[in-house]
């Protein structure tokens, strides 16, 4: 199971990568060559699991935007944390820090909310349901 929702998020990401050239080290990815690309992950824990404490979101979270940087996605917080919650669903707690607030989105699902909150200054983000 957890290998499907690390195949779902892989291949959103993949969708939305861009070239990566760098030009001291020689190397030129095309958009449509990281489709093609293998990725190799090796991912150590030492924080509890099943506890209650998020340690599956916050695995997917930090998987999600290193992706997202080895392959170039534009860092839209929004964008990238639905993609993230294909892998689980707690990656609202996960990704913002401070006091998080989700509230859910219209009648169809299509879109939900999350007001962060620090220091007395709120910020809203509107993000894109993974439930599509």
């Amino acid at each position: 199971m957890a290998r499907d929702r690390f195949q779902n998020c892989l291949r959103e990401i993949r969708k939305l990568a861009r070239d990566v050239e760098d030009v001291d080290k020689g190397v030129l990815i095309r958009k449509e060559d990281w489709q093609k690309l293998h990725v190799h992950i090796a991912s150590y824990n030492n924080f509890p699991t099943a506890v209650g404490l998020a340690s599956l979101a916050a695995g997917f979270v930090c998987l999600v935007f290193t992706l997202a940087k080895l392959m170039n996605v534009v860092q839209d917080h929004g964008k990238l944390s639905s993609i993230a919650r294909q892998g689980s669903g707690s990656v609202w707690r996960s990704l913002y820090g401070g006091f998080v607030k989700w509230a859910m989105g219209d009648a169809e699902g299509a879109y939900g909310v999350l007001h962060k909150s620090s220091r007395g200054n709120e910020q809203t983000f509107k993000a894109e349901s993974s439930y599509n």
